[in-house]
């Protein structure tokens, strides 16, 4: 620009070689010999300068709407004037993750005096599970200025997660009693820095679905599964009923659903429950059916069969000092039943000791108990018992090999089924109330 000097007073020598210096900081021109000119103004000869820098090293992107960065451009030098730039982003960060769907691009002005100003940049907010990313905003085409720093850098930082769960086995046996657990693993990923969670409900899947009573509580299960700040894995476990009901494999599936600052990425995972019961092979004894002359063993025969070892009975069961006396399957006559412990095919107690001789039907009464011993252990028992009336209320109880209780059950209706047992080698009948008799048994 050119420069206008203001000339101060100056004695003319002639034929002098005179060198002058210029001092920019006060503004004149000196001649050695005290004289100097003044220069009119210094202003312009600076142009200004524009620098830019990222008011934030990072910020979290959000979940929807927009989030502002902001950066600064400082302009310095002569600011008698107005001056702009272009600015644009680029960078690892794509259109979609700024407001508009496109890389924002605009333009920075300064005032005559104006030393700042702010480019807002606007990232769209999502719930996309993604890296953190960086853009840089960049100056470029400066007008009435030069640019000394012309880009600076600010990462997205993605606050997003998502859950998934998995199952941790494909299938598993589901027992004879109490409960057997299914786990499922719920991972968390993106940002885990704060706290989440998710609603799980499990129901019946494939073609053969799991019901409620597959469960224990008889209900289909259901709960929250809940992370803390950092955490990123959390296990959900359903606990199956364990039965010995002779059933099909049966699936379900663990549903998560109503997150909380989390979105699913994978909703349900499916495990099957494997029936571990198997039908066992029973031998049945009993259903003799009234007395035939021409059979007269046909009684004993019924209930002595291969698998038995025993069959005896005390007058007081809880007795420990009474001996079992082996029961008695013969009989004087069909209509008296001399000493026998039969009534018409089904077995009770005669009370032997108590009088030998009875002309009603032998039945289990009072203290009476009936013993079943097996050649073999058995794990399952079936009776029907007859000469039932209402208010009769049977008892069975199971015992090992060395005489210790391993299974104890009641019946309200004539008919007792207990499974699953183990290592059974006796079992004793009793009345909790009322009178009856053992019509049949299966074992194996």
């Amino acid at each position: 620009a050119n420069q206008v000097l203001a000339l101060g007073a100056v004695t003319p020598v002639a034929s002098l070689n005179v060198t002058f210096s210029l001092d920019l900081t006060t503004s004149s021109v000196g001649d050695g010999f005290g004289e100097s000119f003044v220069l009119g103004t210094t202003a312009g000869l600076v142009a200004p300068q524009l620098s830019i820098v990222a008011d934030q090293v990072s910020k979290a992107e959000g979940n929807g709407g927009v989030t502002p960065f902001t950066f600064t451009v400082t302009r310095s030098g002569d600011l008698s004037g107005s001056s702009s730039a272009v600015w644009a982003v680029t960078g690892a960060a794509n259109g979609a993750d700024f407001q508009g769907a496109t890389l924002p691009t605009g333009t920075v002005s300064f005032a005559a005096g104006q030393s700042t100003a702010v480019v807002t940049v606007d990232v769209a907010g999502d719930t996309a599970i993604e890296p953190n990313e960086d853009f840089s905003v960049t100056l470029s085409a400066p007008v009435n200025a030069t640019i000394a720093t012309a880009s600076a850098v600010s990462t997205i930082l993605n606050d997003d997660a998502s859950l998934s769960i998995a199952v941790d086995q494909a299938s598993k046996a589901e027992g004879n009693a109490g409960t057997t657990a299914f786990t499922f693993t719920v991972t968390r990923t993106g940002d885990t820095s704060g706290v989440a969670s998710a609603t799980y409900t499990v129901a019946g899947a494939g073609l053969t679905p799991a019901s409620g009573a597959d469960f224990v509580g008889g209900v289909f299960p259901t709960g929250t599964v809940s992370f803390a700040a950092g955490q990123s894995t959390a296990v959900v476990t359903v606990d199956v009923a364990g039965d010995t009901a002779i059933e099909p494999n049966e699936d379900f599936s663990v549903t998560l659903s109503a997150p909380v600052n989390a979105t699913i990425a994978t909703a349900s995972a499916v495990s099957t429950i494997l029936n571990d019961d198997t039908v066992v092979p029973l031998t049945t004894i009993g259903n003799a059916g009234p007395f035939n002359r021409s059979l007269p063993n046909a009684w004993h025969d019924a209930w002595i069969k291969p698998g038995i070892a025993f069959i005896d009975h005390r007058q007081n069961g809880g007795n420990a000092s009474e001996s079992w006396l082996a029961a008695n399957f013969g009989t004087a006559s069909p209509g008296t039943y001399g000493g026998s412990d039969m009534s018409n095919g089904a077995l009770g107690v005669a009370g032997r000791s108590a009088g030998n001789t009875q002309t009603v039907g032998q039945e289990i009464d009072g203290t009476e108990a009936l013993r079943f011993g097996f050649s073999a252990a058995v794990s399952a028992l079936d009776f029907l018992f007859t000469a039932w009336n209402a208010g009769d209320r049977a008892r069975v109880d199971v015992f090992d090999a060395g005489g210790t209780a391993i299974g104890s059950q009641t019946t309200t209706t004539g008919i007792l089924n207990m499974a699953g047992l183990s290592g059974a080698a006796s079992a004793v009948v009793r009345t909790e109330q009322g009178t009856f008799a053992v019509g049949r048994l299966s074992f194996g």
